[in-house]
């Protein structure tokens, strides 16, 4: 226990006396003021059990971490059970940085405010753990930083659990969370409520990211990854951005991607994607705004899978947004499906514009939609599929090309006519059509006809006065 001007000295001197691995014990009862840099080496921790660090006089970093020893010495290093406060006004303050860890580094169980960086890891840092910090009115800066050149760490890469940063404040900091160049990372349960100017970054590096929530207008950067899984969370305000050239990312199972004045997931000009997976989400739009925008250029997609989504407006029952949009131009996308997805309550020039090589677009349930041209365009000249794609209470035309379509209709006999028509939206004369009556007054003789615009069932002998009383599906 130490409350002098600057406990810095006395805890430099216990760790000097350390003569290599050991641990310091901070008691959990004392306030200690750090007005100067701590450095530690591998295989050395500071700990507590909720002591309280003052360094609002610093403006560098608190605990500076570096490998003294070669080879695997199997010992952690790093720091826990802290309260800090900071000064935002001293924006170089860093509470940890770790550089080429041989072994294990360990942060966890840090409360900072208005800290504006709490932890940086350079270099190898193999097998490191970052878990239950907290950081809440920070001014520019970075929450968490990773940069590890080129160090591959396969599966026993950096572990964050259980972390959360809320500025609440301006100038807003730059990064939540930064990684570049960190081989192997996992992230599950990272929360973040304000805005960043960027948000998230992860460059050349392999994630999961599971159960954590973006809040704030910001952005979610994924560039030059061989492989990233973005799952069962929640974007609000927060768009995920793919940039440069990636082999596989998918992106499943989360609550919620919402963006009120920008996409939701955007994949960027002159990006390359091998494999671009999205399913089981729940989208919502704004007026103006699309789900999901591929953007026009030297854009590649290889493999693009868009399934089992749900597509929604989220000022429903209000109509607002869209849901998928390439930029246009000739189709950089050689692939794609999609698959049993739902759209409603949606509008905009088109509710998916997905031009591709190969398109399958099947099972997808579009209502309550409103399209100024197509409903469903993909293009023309390319080898397509499409079966079983559900229309309800829809304006617009259905799709681009020839198809298989199919939708419910209901009209009112008045005991004369013998004729009703509905519009099947397809670019041409349909050669095969399906009509099944769902109604006693519709199963009555009859014969069907089509042109190139409309389905004309003709019963031999007019249906019986009633409302909606003439009810059939038909497939196309």
């Amino acid at each position: 226990d130490y409350s002098g001007a600057n406990a810095a000295t006395v805890i430099q001197a216990a760790i000097n006396n350390l003569s290599g691995p050991g641990s310091i014990y901070l008691d959990s009862a004392g306030t200690f003021t750090i007005t100067s840099k701590i450095t530690a080496e591998d295989g050395q921790c500071i700990f507590s059990n909720g002591a309280l660090l003052d360094v609002s006089g610093l403006n560098d970093t608190v605990f500076e971490f570096s490998a003294q020893r070669s080879g695997n010495n199997q010992q952690l290093t790093g720091i826990w059970g802290f309260k800090v406060q900071g000064n935002i006004e001293n924006s170089d303050l860093l509470l940890f940085k770790a550089t080429n860890i041989n072994y294990s580094v360990v942060v966890r169980d840090i409360f900072c405010h208005s800290v504006p960086n709490v932890i940086h890891l350079v270099g190898s840092c193999f097998m490191s753990h970052i878990e239950n910090v907290h950081s809440l009115y920070s001014e520019s800066g970075t929450f968490i930083k990773l940069e590890k050149a080129n160090e591959a760490c396969g599966p026993n890469g950096t572990q964050i659990t259980n972390c959360s940063a809320e500025p609440q404040i301006t100038p807003y900091p730059e990064y939540s969370l930064y990684v570049k160049d960190a081989g192997s990372i996992k992230v599950d349960g990272f929360y973040t409520e304000g805005v960043f100017d960027t948000g998230c970054y992860f460059e050349n590096s392999s994630f999961t990211l599971t159960n954590s929530k973006f809040s704030g207008n910001s952005y979610f950067v994924v560039k030059n990854v061989d492989s990233a899984a973005i799952t069962k969370s929640i974007f609000n305000t927060c768009k995920i951005s793919i940039q440069g050239t990636n082999e596989v990312i998918k992106i499943s199972d989360n609550l919620r991607l919402r963006h009120s004045n920008s996409s939701c997931i955007t994949v960027e000009a002159s990006s390359t994607t091998t494999v671009l997976d999205i399913a089981n989400n729940n989208f919502e739009t704004a007026s103006g705004q699309t789900a999901i925008t591929i953007v026009n250029g030297t854009t590649v997609i290889s493999c693009l899978d868009i399934s089992h989504n749900v597509f929604r407006s989220e000022e429903a029952p209000d109509q607002a947004g869209t849901a998928i949009m390439h930029g246009g131009g000739t189709p950089s996308i050689n692939n794609a499906k999609l698959i049993a997805n739902t759209f409603e309550y949606l509008t905009g020039t088109y509710i998916v514009y997905l031009p591709a090589t190969q398109v399958s677009a099947t099972n997808n349930i579009f209502k309550n939609v409103t399209a100024t041209s197509y409903i469903l365009l993909i293009g023309s000249g390319q080898t397509k599929r499409t079966s079983d794609n559900i229309f309800v209470s829809i304006s617009g035309t259905l799709m681009d090309y020839r198809g298989l379509n199919c939708s419910a209709e209901t009209f009112s006999g008045d005991g004369s006519t013998t004729s009703f028509s509905f519009a099947h939206g397809l670019a041409a004369t349909p050669t095969h059509v399906e009509i099944t009556p769902t109604s006693a007054d519709a199963a009555a003789n009859f014969y069907w006809s089509a042109n190139g615009t409309n389905i004309i069932i003709n019963y031999l002998t007019a249906p019986p006065a009633g409302t909606n009383n003439v009810k059939f599906t038909w497939r196309a």
